[in-house]
């Protein structure tokens, strides 16, 4: 997702990291870990915000523990 002239990357496997690539400096940043490591979460943009939606603790569909939550991103 695109905010504000970066990219965001939301997290991975086993992981809750969160980073931003800047357009305009094409370098990037680490921020705040997400609450939760989650795989495969879906996404969204509303109003600047980025909304990671539920996901789950493994790399394979339907695998695992499988998330109902919503974490959000404010930059």
């Amino acid at each position: 997702m695109v905010i504000k002239g970066q990219l965001y990357f939301a997290g991975g496997s086993n992981t809750s990291i969160n980073e931003a690539y800047s357009l305009k400096t094409e370098s990037w940043t680490t921020l705040a870990s997400m609450p939760d490591a989650i795989v495969l979460p879906g996404s969204a943009l509303v109003g600047g915000r980025l909304y990671c939606i539920g996901g789950s603790d493994n790399g394979t569909i339907f695998q695992g523990s499988v998330y109902d939550s919503v974490q959000i991103y404010q930059p």
